[in-house]
């Protein structure tokens, strides 16, 4: 029984041992991490906007959505993430306090960081059932798809839910805390400066009112997803069917294709991040601990909006060739098929070289040569 006691204390003894050196090591890991998501956040989702800028293909109501939910995803990678990552830094441990980490910084700095993770996460959402209803319209209504659905149409939306979720995410910043409206401060358990899900009376009815919402658009893209795969491949076959071109058709495969994946990803990270942040404020306390309410609440979501821009390279093929056109642009034409030739020209040439229209035949090339033959 005693070495059976000894053993015992030796195991404890390892154990928090063990506890403490994960705990020294922690901020270190989370910082990596952390930075690494920053960088491929914003690096990935500038090259997707600039895509969408340079490529004609997509200057279309699926393009247009899909570039909202890249901006979305930048402003959290610029202000969002490097946020945490400074109150990560400043606090050694996920559960350690201070009298008040509130006077860190300036009142406002917490203000505008709440408010930006307000808008931002609130914007990834309603893009998300944004691009539900689109291609939900798309497979449902595919002949009067064209005329329903304009750009225009999806940049007015887009303008007026850019209005509503700025106006929307401004009232914590009012002195409306009596009517449990909310108050943006520093909340340990997030790293973060947004909402205290375990202060019911000063949040309880913003907070509600936010993730019953987006509960909401959870639920409709889950069902209008089921709906879509079950309809995709018979509308297909009338569409192939109709008058409509096969090119037509290609199209709105790869974009449905595109959208299919983007929404499969979103619902992954963002369902135990719902759940948990609303079971959470239903029963007034983090229902897991602080490690584990963070990786499924927040870090979860900062790794779908990091790699968005990856999943738009690999499905949807006018993605994958806007960023072949990029690199052939950064690299000086090596990746682009008519700049290497042009560039095996001028490599070999001794005169000016005339190229026709037709660029891509080297048969058709001229050379005006002034060599003199001995």
């Amino acid at each position: 029984m005693e070495s059976w006691n000894q053993t015992k204390d030796v195991m404890m003894l390892f154990t928090n041992a063990s506890v403490i050196q994960i705990d020294s090591y922690l901020p270190i890991l989370t910082s990596i991490i952390v930075s690494a998501l920053i960088f491929i956040t914003v690096v990935g989702n500038l090259i997707a906007l600039m895509i969408v800028y340079r490529s004609r293909a997509l200057h279309e109501p699926s393009g247009i959505l899909l570039a909202n939910l890249a901006l979305a995803d930048l402003v959290i990678g610029l202000f969002v993430m490097p946020s945490s990552l400074l109150y990560s830094l400043i606090f050694s441990s996920i559960d350690s306090s201070v009298p008040d980490p509130n006077n860190l910084f300036p009142t406002y700095f917490c203000q505008v960081i709440g408010y930006l993770t307000s808008f931002s996460f609130s914007m990834v959402f309603w893009t998300i059932g944004f691009i539900t209803f689109d291609r939900s319209i798309a497979i449902f209504k595919p002949f009067t798809y064209s005329r329903l659905v304009t750009s225009r149409h999806v940049i007015i939306l887009l303008l007026l839910s850019w209005i509503i979720l700025s106006l929307f995410s401004a009232i914590p910043m009012l002195p409306l805390q009596a009517y449990s409206l909310g108050h943006y401060e520093y909340v340990a358990y997030y790293s973060l400066c947004w909402l205290d899900l375990t202060n019911y009376p000063q949040n309880s009815t913003y907070v509600l009112i936010t993730f019953f919402s987006l509960l909401a658009i959870l639920l409709f893209v889950v069902i209008n997803y089921l709906l879509l795969l079950l309809r995709a491949r018979k509308t297909y076959h009338q569409i192939m069917d109709s008058t409509l071109t096969r090119r037509r058709h290609h199209r709105l495969q790869k974009s449905t294709k595109t959208v299919t994946i983007v929404i499969g990803a979103f619902l992954i990270f963002s369902i135990p991040s719902i759940y948990i942040s609303l079971a959470s404020t239903l029963k007034r306390h983090y229902v897991v601990n602080s490690l584990i309410f963070r990786l499924l609440s927040i870090w979860a979501m900062y790794i779908n909006v990091a790699i968005n821009p990856f999943i738009f390279g690999l499905s949807h093929q006018a993605f994958k060739d806007g960023y072949f056109r990029l690199l052939s642009d950064i690299h000086g034409g090596y990746y682009c098929h008519s700049c290497k030739l042009i560039r095996w020209i001028h490599s070999n040439r001794a005169d000016p070289v005339v190229i026709p229209n037709n660029r891509f035949s080297k048969q058709s090339f001229t050379m005006e040569t002034t060599a003199t033959i001995n």
